[in-house]
């Protein structure tokens, strides 16, 4: 879980889903699947256009975010 710059919560899932939800409502804006393995760590760059995963294999891989 990552909160970013006030304004957005990122959850990432068990399915190698990762949520973001806007705050302070908690509405779901986007659902990413970045992964088939189990996610360890997540981060996000200060404006929120990409995210960096690793996963149990402790392998990084980065995303754009839409």
């Amino acid at each position: 879980m990552t909160a970013n710059d006030a304004r957005s919560l990122f959850v990432a899932r068990s399915n190698g889903d990762v949520v973001r939800y806007r705050l302070p409502e908690l509405w779901p804006e986007v659902c990413v699947h970045v992964t088939d393995k189990l996610i360890v760590r997540i981060e996000v760059n200060c404006d929120s256009s990409t995210l960096g995963v690793i996963d149990e294999h402790g392998i990084l891989t980065l995303h754009s975010i839409p």
